[in-house]
């Protein structure tokens, strides 16, 4: 004779050798099926952010240069209501919070494609051009700072726009592009 199934609930109430009661294999029976993992963003939105993510520019902490192998699970969105798209460690994105930056994880939180395109059109390298502009490495935290330290920058860099420098800020994003003169032709 073929074993039916049985589930943990059935066990607790009935002996292995016995059937479950009516009741009981109703109620199991009647359960919903288990839920499907759906994605928690837009389509597309994840790998692009995953690319974003892994950035030579992106693996480290925007703020104590903390360098992530695979890219910090958290990001700053904005301030003040200006985009900025920075990757940053948890201590940094803790910091942030205290001032109530707004801060999304990059595994835990929806995200839609017009987000992830702030993201990049900022970054980590554009908010060093213009945020961290004038700030000279002694007064940048360091790696595994406190969460004081982290939120005394956070207030400094951000809030007072301490090393801010307004005109990096209005140029045009720099791009690395290859140009090519064209060939001359002697003329006949």
């Amino acid at each position: 004779r073929k074993r039916a199934k049985t589930c943990f609930f059935s066990r607790l109430v009935a002996p292995p050798n016995q059937r479950p009661s009516l009741e009981l294999r109703f109620f199991l029976a009647s359960a919903p099926p288990p839920r499907r993992r759906r994605s928690m963003s837009e389509p597309g939105a994840e790998k692009m952010l995953e690319a974003l993510r892994r950035q030579p520019a992106n693996l480290t902490c925007c703020n104590c240069m903390a360098v992530s192998k695979h890219g910090h699970g958290a990001v700053v969105m904005s301030v003040s209501g200006e985009p900025l798209g920075i990757f940053v460690c948890h201590t940094c994105k803790s910091a942030s919070q205290s001032f109530s930056l707004l801060c999304k994880s990059v595994t835990m939180s929806y995200w839609k494609k017009s987000e992830v395109a702030k993201i990049k059109a900022g970054g980590n390298a554009r908010v060093r051009s213009t945020w961290h502009a004038k700030l000279n490495d002694a007064e940048r935290p360091q790696p595994g700072v406190s969460l004081q330290a982290a939120k005394d920058f956070v207030k400094a860099c951000y809030l007072d726009r301490r090393w801010y420098d307004a005109s990096a800020a209005r140029a045009p994003a720099t791009t690395t592009t290859t140009t090519t003169t064209p060939a001359t032709t002697p003329a006949a």
